[in-house]
């Protein structure tokens, strides 16, 4: 059923990757792919990245236990104006668990997340409200890949891409948990969608300052919101 509500760099690499923001050749977009389990069974996600890169989209490869400190230095950058214009978060098994939590992380700080995609996600979360677009690719017939669901207040695009059922282009005999997110097809739709998106012209997306209560406001500035007549 389609539901339509609609990353391996070496370790090394890794942290300068994470703490610079640069403006790529199909505009100001960052990408970041979670791995998961040891970081052993998600190489594929090292791979995309590399076709992401190749596609002038800047991307960070990390394991899915640094979600954490990743949405906090995507929440300081935009607390600060800077960053780019657009976030994918993209995650394989407990990766794809993970970029849900951090989607959540930086919803709760005002952060918009513009493409969210999980491969065989074991465990989702629903998709939180400030993420505007969701792709899930997952096997529902391998134990482990789970259907995605919209959360409170969630207004997106959500699809299902279920490799068993609606989306049997995308799927081979022998696939499975953990040959899915090595998928060249998976790969190639993933890259032309993230490229298609760098592509649109967009804001770079900040944390905006919470508005004081309506009763801690002076009588000035009481007098100053009221309208005129």
């Amino acid at each position: 059923m389609l539901t339509a509500i609609l990353v391996q760099q070496p370790a090394h690499a890794r942290q300068p990757h994470a703490q610079r923001h640069v403006q790529s050749s199909t505009g100001q977009t960052e990408v970041y792919l979670l791995r998961g389990l040891f970081n052993v069974f998600s190489l594929g996600m090292d791979e995309l990245g590399r076709k992401l890169t190749a596609a002038g989209v800047r991307a960070h490869v990390v394991n899915h236990a640094e979600w954490s400190s990743i949405a906090s230095r995507i929440i300081e950058s935009r607390s600060r104006g800077q960053g780019a214009a657009r976030l994918v978060l993209i995650g394989h098994s407990l990766g794809g668990n993970d970029i849900i939590l951090l989607a959540e992380r930086l919803g709760s700080n005002g952060v918009p997340v513009d493409l969210l995609i999980p491969v065989d996600a074991t465990a989702p979360n629903p998709v939180p409200a400030n993420v505007m677009r969701a792709t899930n690719y997952f096997q529902s017939n391998n134990g482990f890949g789970s259907p995605l669901r919209a959360g409170p207040g969630f207004r997106g695009r959500l699809i299902n891409a279920d490799l068993a059922t609606n989306r049997l282009d995308l799927n081979h005999t022998d696939m499975g948990h953990t040959s899915i997110d090595k998928s060249p097809r998976i790969h190639h739709e993933i890259v032309g969608t993230v490229a298609a998106l760098a592509r649109q012209p967009r804001r770079v997306a900040q944390r905006r300052p919470s508005r004081p209560p309506a009763q801690a406001r002076t009588a000035p500035q009481a007098a100053a919101a009221a309208p005129q007549r």
